[in-house]
């Protein structure tokens, strides 16, 4: 493999630790400890360097029915993952593990999108998923969309905006959706690959280097015969340490979280306590 063809690695893909992290509104951070996306937010893996790079190299997408996959070069050995194995490494939720649901729920449509998250408190007016900003969030929406956008996306820069994928993701969270999740990264990672050779479309960096490296640590235990490589340089890690306040806005009314979400959270819990304190309606004393 020759070395001039190894991508830049930037700060993508952040990892979430919420006992050390910091922000504005730690209610945020009590009910992710529960969610669902909890695991794909937080777990990082170390893995040499050039397996990041040789993978991205030579990974490809193989879209056969049935067995679509992923196929890539590891050391000498060829490997491949199908999204069962990358919603297993990710422990993303399955379509029946929701009590009661049997299957994933449909993504909204665009308008549909757009509307519940004006509903949750959005200074302007969203026509489309593109014109969307997290600064028209109020401070508590701002403080979840901005964690799930930094640990689950793909960029690196231009994190104020995002596609449409996050803003289902945030949809899901927000609105406590059956989404598939896995089916979201998948599809992402899907374009990403197709672009890598198509001029003005390839990224100049690793994405998704978290994900990726999460994939060849699972490579890696199923075939011990792949080196551990352990004296060569191992991926950096991009820990996302703290989210700095937004102001509130007068004019702009935040919907408070739902039941249903802040229910994931550790009810004792002195931000959860704080939080509910903070919503309860002001009760005026009986007039003499």
């Amino acid at each position: 493999m020759i070395e001039s063809k190894f991508l830049a690695l930037k700060p993508n893909n952040f990892h979430l630790d919420v006992d050390s992290f910091k922000c504005q509104h730690p209610v945020i951070l009590e009910i992710l400890k529960g969610h669902p996306l909890h695991y794909a937010l937080s777990i990082t893996a170390n893995v040499p360097l050039i397996y990041l790079q040789q993978v991205w190299n030579t990974i490809s997408y193989i879209p056969e029915e049935r067995n679509h996959r992923f196929e890539a070069v590891l050391d000498d050995f060829d490997a491949s993952f199908k999204l069962k194995a990358f919603r297993r490494i990710l422990s993303l939720p399955k379509k029946d593990e929701d009590p009661g649901k049997t299957h994933f729920e449909e993504f909204v449509s665009e308008s549909k999108l757009c509307e519940d998250i004006m509903s949750l408190g959005y200074s302007e007016h969203l026509p489309n998923a593109s014109r969307f900003k997290r600064m028209h969030l109020t401070p508590i929406w701002h403080t979840l969309f901005s964690i799930l956008n930094r640990c689950l996306n793909s960029k690196h820069t231009g994190i104020d905006r995002c596609s449409i994928s996050v803003l289902r993701l945030f949809h899901g969270v927000a609105f406590n959706k059956h989404y598939d999740y896995a089916s979201i990264f998948w599809n992402e990672l899907v374009e990403l690959v197709g672009d890598k050779r198509r001029p003005g479309r390839a990224r100049t960096f690793v994405p998704f280097q978290r994900f990726l490296q999460l994939i060849i640590q699972s490579m890696m235990r199923a075939n011990k015969d792949i080196p551990k490589r352990e004296s060569e340089p191992v991926c950096p890690e991009y820990p996302m340490n703290y989210l700095r306040n937004k102001e509130e806005d007068p004019n702009v009314q935040a919907l408070p979280i739902p039941e249903v979400l802040l229910s994931y959270a550790d009810q004792n819990a002195p931000s959860v306590s704080e939080y509910r304190k903070s919503i309860a309606p002001i009760v005026q004393p009986e007039p003499e």
